[in-house]
């Protein structure tokens, strides 16, 4: 979440609860170098379709049944 705060005429967005060179440095991690470091399940990837499919349902994808793997990887990642 961003904050707004304005000094000298100048609109500035800041997160709540955080500072700008964290949050830098959370948008500037790599995909990858994050996954390594946080999540311990395998990439979308790896899954089977049908492991695919499921989590798209448990989430609510619409379309879903229509999706090949790699759109329903798109889906995901875009939710």
């Amino acid at each position: 979440m961003l904050a707004t705060r304005k000094a000298a005429g100048t609109t500035r967005f800041q997160p709540i609860g955080g500072s700008l060179e964290k949050a830098a440095r959370i948008a500037n991690t790599s995909r990858k170098k994050a996954g390594k470091k946080g999540g311990k399940h395998p990439e979308y990837e790896e899954w089977t379709r049908e492991q695919l499919y499921e989590k798209a349902q448990q989430i609510g994808i619409e379309g879903r049944s229509d999706m090949d793997k790699n759109d329903l990887i798109k889906a995901l990642r875009s939710h």
